[in-house]
């Protein structure tokens, strides 16, 4: 009868073992398996960087988007929205007289477009922006024996843009990014008076992306 006591007494404590083992290592019952991460659908990012045409200067880009992925392609495609800031100055000598000059330019963008992804490989991805909006631009020439000239407005303003990121988090891209605008206005012919034609506006920025 002890030998049958003992017996029950020792299989409860293999059970009892058995259960605490279940409880410490959930991965028997499935638990400890990797859920599936829900998908992103809106994308914050904000860039800092330099133009480059003419004698440069800086450019910072805040932009949002609202999208997610595009049915039977391997792309995710965004709505976004921009908002940018950037400065341009230039110096030389006019081509029609020997008098040097100055010229500083400072643009406002805002534009609203489309942004697309493509998965290169593990984290990394190409992304293409192409948008359209309006720039308002304030900009004074400077030239010797003469009084400043300085105009500001509004023209017309479209983009586009490429470049690639990383996805280090679920959450959060860094990556790099060129952009070129096709619209700047020679506002009050001032390109024309120190006999500049009108550049292509160009900028290179790096910044990070949150996804949420």
């Amino acid at each position: 009868m002890k030998i049958k006591s003992m017996a029950v007494m020792a299989m409860m404590g293999v059970m009892c073992a058995s259960t605490a083992a279940a409880q410490e290592i959930p991965c028997r019952e499935g638990a400890c398996l990797k859920k599936k991460r829900h998908g992103t659908h809106f994308i914050a990012e904000i860039n800092g960087g330099g133009t480059l045409q003419r004698d440069g200067g800086f450019a910072v880009e805040g932009l949002f988007g609202a999208g997610g992925k595009v049915p039977l392609l391997p792309l995710r495609a965004y709505v976004i929205g921009e908002l940018a800031y950037s400065t341009s100055y230039g110096s030389g000598m006019q081509m029609h007289a020997p008098l040097g000059y100055t010229d500083t330019r400072h643009y406002r963008d805002v534009s609203v477009g489309l942004r697309l992804y493509l998965p290169l490989w593990a984290g990394l991805r190409l992304l293409a922006d192409v948008q359209g909006g309006g720039s308002h631009q304030s900009v004074a020439l400077e030239r010797a024996d003469f009084p400043v000239r300085a105009v500001s407005g509004w023209s017309p303003h479209f983009q586009v843009a490429a470049g690639l990121q990383y996805r280090l988090l679920h959450h959060l891209s860094v990556g790099v990014r060129a952009r070129v605008a096709f619209t700047d206005t020679d506002l009050a012919g001032l390109y024309a008076a120190v006999g500049e034609k009108v550049p292509l506006r160009t900028s290179l920025t790096a910044g990070i992306t949150w996804h949420f």
